[in-house]
This record gives C-alpha cells, sequence and structure tokens, in this order.
C-alpha cells in the first residue's frame, strides 16, 4: 500500500471521525441552545398572554363588585315585596347594563328566588326577571354552591340553558354585613376569549387556563372545556390531568401549581409527556382570577432541529475543505456568537437592554437576529402592557370615586377629600349640606329620569356656585339619594353664609324642563299622557340647605353631625331655606 494511499485513508478517517463528533457536538449544543431559548420564550409568552388576560376582564370585576355593593340591590333583596324597592333596583340593574363591556348583567336573589338578566339588544325590556332559582334544579346549582361557600369572586365559563348562551361568567356575591343575599355579574363572550387568547399563538404552542381545582376554564377546543365547573359532577370535568402520560407528573404538576401560587410574579417550567412528545409546561397563577394559565411548548414544532441542516452542512463541508482551521472557524462561527447569545439571553431574562453584539453571519446569525427581533418585541410588549395596565388602574381609581350620574364625588371620595382637608386643618372649614326638596314626589309624578335631570342640574349650580366663591380649593360631591354636601377650607361665617344663600337662590330661580314618565307608553294611555303634561310649565326646584363653621378640636364626623342637624332644621322650617348650627 503507497504512502499516498495511507495518507489519504487516514485523512479520510479523521475526517470521518471528525464529522462524527462535530455533528454530535453541534447538535447537542443546538439541542441546548433550543431548549434555553423555549425557557426564556415561554417565561416570556406566559407573563404577556396573562396580562393581556387581564385587560379586557379587570374593568369588568371592578365593575361587578361595584355592583355587588349597589345600595338599591341590596335593600331589594332584603325586601323583594317591596314595589318601589323593586323599581329603584331594576333601573340600577339597567344603569349597570350600560357599563359592562358586552352591555349584560344578571342579578339572582336569594330571599325571593328571583333570576334577572338584560342583554345588550334590550331583549328583555320590561321582562328582567327571567324565571326563579330552584334548589333542587341541577342547572340552578352554581347559585346555592356560591352562596354556601360565600366566594365573594368566582369567574365561570357556562352554558345558561334557560338564557341560551354560553359565556365567561363573572359571578360577585352580593351581602350585606357578611349575609349572603344573592350574586350579581356579568357575561364576556367565550369566542373572544378563545379567539383572542387562547387560540393566538404559534404552532406547537397550546395555553389553556385551569382554576384552583385544576379543572379547564378555557382551551382552544370547546370540548375540552369543563362548563360549570362550580357545580358539573367531577366525572363530567375536564383536568389538566388528562393531557399528562405519566402518573408522575401528575404529583408534579400539583407541586407546580402550589409554587407558581406562592410565587405569584414568577412562571414555573417543567419539561413533562404530553400526547406522547417530551414538552415544556409553564405555569403561571393569576391572582385577580384565582385561575392558572397553562402553556404546553412542543419544542419539535415550534423550533424543530432540522432548522439547524443548513449549519451542519456548513460545518462538515468546511472540515473537509480545511481540516487544520477546523477549531479556528468553529470558535469563529458557533462558539462565540452562542457566547453572545447567551449573554443576550441573561439580559432579557433580567429585563435588562441587550448590550452585547449581536452581529453574525450565515444561519448562526439568522438565528441571533431572529432571537434579537424577539427580545426587542418582547421588550416593547411588556412596555406597552406596562402603561395600559397604569392607564386602566388610574381610570378605575377615578371612576371608583365619581358619582356617576352628576360628575361630582360619591360618597367615598367625598370622605377621602375630606379626610385630606381636615389633616392640613381642622377648623374654619365651611360645610353646606344640601337636600332637594321633593324629590321623591318629582320621581313619583314625573319619573326617574326627571329626576335624574333634576339632580344633575342641581350638581351644576353647585359646582358653578362653589368654584366661584373658594376656586380650586372648594369641592362638593353628592352623598346620596338627593343630598349633596359641598366643603369650602379656610372659610369664615359670613362667606359661608352668603354662599349658601346664593345656591338656595339659584336653585329656586332655575326651572327644570320635565316630559312624561318614561314608564308611560301612548298604547297603555294616550289620553291621559296629554292631559297630564299638556301646556304645563316648567318644574321649579328648591332646596333646603345646613350649614357649619368647624371649630378647633372638631373630628370630621363631628362637623358632619352639626351640618346635618342644621339640615333637618331647614326642612322643619318649611323648606327652601338656610339654617346654620351655631
Amino acid at each position: 500500500m503507497s504512502l499516498k494511499l495511507r495518507f489519504f485513508l487516514l485523512s479520510a478517517l479523521l475526517l470521518l471521525i471528525s464529522s462524527i463528533a462535530v455533528w454530535s457536538s453541534v447538535k447537542t449544543l443546538a439541542e441546548q441552545i433550543i431548549e434555553e431559548w423555549a425557557l426564556r420564550y415561554a417565561e416570556k409568552q406566559v407573563l404577556y398572554d396573562r396580562e393581556r388576560t387581564l385587560q379586557p376582564i379587570m374593568r369588568e370585576i371592578a365593575l361587578a363588585l361595584q355592583f355587588a355593593k349597589s345600595s338599591s340591590l341590596v335593600a331589594y333583596a332584603r325586601n323583594p315585596d317591596d314595589d318601589t324597592l323593586r323599581r329603584a333596583a331594576l333601573q340600577e340593574m339597567e344603569n349597570f347594563r350600560f357599563n359592562f363591556a358586552e352591555m349584560n348583567y344578571f342579578v339572582a336573589l336569594k330571599k325571593s328566588g328571583e333570576y334577572f338578566h338584560n342583554d345588550a339588544n334590550n331583549s328583555y325590556a320590561g321582562q328582567q326577571l327571567r324565571y326563579r332559582l330552584d334548589e333542587n334544579s341541577p342547572k340552578d346549582a352554581w347559585f346555592f354552591r356560591v352562596l354556601k361557600q360565600q366566594l365573594e369572586l368566582h369567574i365561570n365559563v357556562n352554558l345558561d340553558s334557560e338564557l341560551g348562551v354560553t359565556k365567561l361568567w363573572i359571578n360577585a356575591l352580593l351581602n350585606d354585613g357578611g349575609e349572603p343575599l344573592g350574586v350579581v355579574g356579568t357575561g364576556l363572550n367565550l369566542s373572544h376569549f378563545l379567539n383572542q387568547i387562547v387560540n393566538n399563538t404559534d404552532e406547537g404552542v397550546t395555553n389553556l387556563f385551569v382554576d384552583q381545582t385544576a379543572s379547564v376554564q378555557l382551551h382552544p377546543q370547546r370540548t375540552r372545556i369543563s362548563f360549570s365547573s362550580i357545580s358539573a359532577p367531577k366525572a363530567h370535568q375536564q383536568y389538566i390531568y388528562q393531557y399528562l402520560d405519566n402518573d408522575s407528573d401528575h404529583k408534579r404538576v400539583d407541586l407546580i401549581m402550589t409554587e407558581a401560587r406562592k410565587q405569584r410574579d414568577k412562571v414555573i417550567s417543567e419539561f413533562v409527556v404530553s400526547e406522547g412528545r417530551r414538552q415544556l409546561m409553564a405555569v403561571a397563577y393569576i391572582p385577580e382570577l384565582n385561575w392558572y394559565e397553562i402553556t404546553f411548548i412542543d419544542i419539535a414544532k415550534l423550533l424543530p432541529l432540522s432548522r439547524f441542516g443548513g449549519i451542519f452542512l456548513v460545518y462538515t463541508l468546511t472540515i473537509i475543505a480545511l481540516i487544520i482551521l477546523f477549531n479556528l472557524l468553529l470558535q469563529r462561527m458557533v462558539l462565540r456568537p452562542v457566547q453572545r447569545l447567551n449573554t443576550a439571553i441573561t439580559q432579557v431574562q433580567a429585563a435588562k437592554p441587550v448590550t452585547v453584539d449581536l452581529r453574525g453571519k450565515g444561519e448562526v446569525g439568522d438565528l441571533i437576529r431572529h432571537f434579537s427581533e424577539m427580545a426587542d418585541a418582547v421588550d416593547q410588549y411588556r412596555t406597552e402592557l406596562e402603561n395600559k395596565v397604569k392607564a386602566r388602574t388610574q381610570a378605575l381609581e377615578a371612576q371608583s370615586r365619581t358619582d356617576t350620574l352628576t360628575q361630582l364625588y360619591n360618597r367615598g371620595g367625598m370622605t377621602e377629600r375630606l379626610n385630606q382637608v381636615f389633616n392640613d386643618q381642622a377648623h374654619n372649614i365651611g360645610f353646606i349640606w344640601i337636600d332637594l326638596d321633593y324629590f321623591k314626589e318629582i320621581n313619583d309624578q314625573y319619573g326617574h329620569a326627571c329626576g335624574d335631570r333634576a339632580l344633575v342640574a342641581v350638581a351644576r349650580i353647585i359646582e358653578q356656585q362653589i368654584e366661584q366663591e373658594a376656586g380650586v380649593s372648594g369641592f362638593s360631591g353628592r352623598r346620596g339619594g338627593d343630598e349633596f354636601l359641598a366643603c369650602v377650607p379656610e372659610c369664615d361665617h359670613a362667606r359661608l353664609s352668603a354662599l349658601s344663600e346664593t345656591i338656595c337662590r339659584t336653585v329656586a330661580g332655575f326651572r327644570l324642563d320635565y316630559h312624561p314618565h318614561p314608564d308611560r307608553t301612548q298604547s297603555q294611555q294616550p289620553q291621559k299622557q296629554e292631559t297630564d303634561f299638556a301646556g304645563r310649565e316648567p318644574l321649579p326646584l328648591t332646596v333646603s340647605i345646613g350649614t357649619y363653621l368647624s371649630r378647633q378640636g372638631d373630628n370630621l364626623e363631628q362637623a358632619l353631625h352639626c351640618a346635618d342637624n342644621a339640615l333637618y332644621q331647614a326642612k322643619d322650617d318649611g323648606r327652601n331655606c338656610v339654617r346654620q348650627f351655631l
């Protein structure tokens, strides 16, 4: 055998061994990169999806909880035989209907068993009472289960057979002093969540949401959703365990969910076997919903190893052509870019800007550019979500302190502002307690819509007079019903008396155009409508006012009590007058 042949065979053997070694090493390295990238991708994707899920539902949750605190509903729930309270409660329900995103609501009451509902099309106008709840009926089991468990908030996917709709229902407990009186809430279109949140994922990524019992609430396939999970038998429910092939993974998912609940700002990831394949499972807890988001990532589909075939080919050809320069090329083309990519991944994981040079060539360069684009997109999404959540939070906080009818402070917002003023200076603060005279008669004779417009008119007069007299330091709010409260810091008896008299005179000089009662229709009473309202003059309004100037040593409760006493004196003296507590 010639030396040339021997060197040729030896070179061929070395090339074969080197090729096998390079193939094995690069394949292993690529798999590690893919797995680490998948971990980072899963964490960012789950956190992004969690915030995306909260956006459309947090406002509805806040409104549902506010709905459950309505004094009109509480009063009617306690006295369902009172027709006056019933009308007020129905008006409150309809007012909230326009606030909910999909303009629907439900109210289920414990004492009377009544179930009220109306939708965006106002399909049940005048017939909001849909049916009565039956404790022995399986379809109503959810209601009695919520009452029994006294869940302040519960979110459930359910098909309501009576209403014929499938929605994501937000259930808020209606209670008074800890006593459950019923359940109220609204429903969101299930298709929106499935199409915009659950189905909107890359190939190989499956998003689903489970509740605290591991029952599936949202899934791309409707057949895998546990409808009525709060009341349905366990045998009929879909659980997360059904997606895991190994019993050991069943126990592991419980531990992961427990850990995610403890570490609410983190995403817990583990590899499990699902549908016969090794997949990455990422779990995040959503405390606002008491749900868990679980994302299965099939790495083989999301980023298959075949995409790295070009890299393997480049390395093999490089080994054949230049075996002497193999180590230098490997260092330059793979190891250094991978090291920089790993550094960039670490920086993205720590939510820091990427500072390393991510330039590269060939397939490795493509991978680096793809990662760079993904990192920029994730950072942009995170910033946008943070800004949106901050803006929504500020809007909800402002809404919680404002009366929706008059746009003045509500009772809670007024109390908060009064406490701030009292903390700065407790004396020489003027309190003006205002009551719209004969407000019940206005509602009874001319309708609640006319009553609302009367309240708005009085509110504007109070707001204008306070602004003219006290500027930005004065403020006013609706105390409740037909009562208003104004506050003028750094005041004296003369200013307080003059301002109160001005408000009283201005209201007395105002005339309110009114319209027929909204409950009356031409088909019901055509002759009476024309007789009752034709040719009438605009409606006069008057107010009774009680004032008090706080003194050294007063607290807020004492000051309000004194102003309230003065208001009662004004009413006793014939109304349409001002009385000052001295």
